[in-house]
């Protein structure tokens, strides 16, 4: 689909999604919930898993994250030639991952641990686990190719974080004028919060 069609159906499916979310009146509805149980009825239209009380909770989590991210992939996959900045922001979860690899490669991990997937758009060969080398070679992220000793995981974390604004805003730059205003000024807020 060409840029202007894309565009337009994007906005008339994220509103959508914007109109079924639990923002405004429909908030109280996750208010009004009085067990981990009962959120993911509410949720999530599949079974529950069958996991105690303590470990539901990080699977909605984890299955809320992974919801938003094939609903986002879903919208990105309408665009025959997304801008970079959609394809960019995506690739947070890799950057998050990564992290998330570090600890537990660090930790003496054997088993990978559960991830949010971003295939087909991922930096990470998720496949070439446990070498954090190998997941990473060819990318961007490279340089992240050795398991990190404990003092060193806050800075490959901060390299992370410091590498994905920069790769942010530099895409936020080639937006087409219209776009780079108002896009810059969010990003500028996020951040700036952080």
């Amino acid at each position: 689909m060409d840029r202007s069609g894309a565009a337009a159906y994007v906005y008339a499916k994220a509103s959508g999604m914007l109109a079924r979310s639990f923002v405004g009146e429909r908030a109280q509805k996750l208010f009004s919930v009085r067990s981990l149980s009962d959120l993911w009825a509410l949720l999530f239209s599949e079974e529950m898993p069958a996991v105690p009380e303590v470990l539901l909770a990080k699977k909605i989590e984890s299955q809320a994250a992974q919801v938003f991210v094939n609903q986002y992939l879903k919208l990105v996959n309408t665009y025959s030639k997304p801008d970079r900045i959609l394809l960019d922001l995506i690739h947070h979860y890799d950057y998050e991952n990564l992290k998330v690899i570090g600890a537990a490669l660090s930790s003496g991990e054997k088993k990978i641990p559960e991830l949010n997937r971003i295939e087909p758009f991922n930096l990470i060969d998720y496949s070439a686990w446990p070498s954090v080398g190998k997941m990473t070679a060819g990318s961007e992220l490279s340089w992240y190719d050795k398991i990190p000793s404990f003092s060193e995981q806050q800075q490959f974390d901060t390299k992370l974080d410091i590498q994905f604004i920069k790769m942010i805003w530099n895409s936020a730059l080639k937006l087409p004028a219209l776009d780079r205003e108002p896009v810059l000024k969010l990003l500028s807020r996020r951040y700036s919060m952080r």
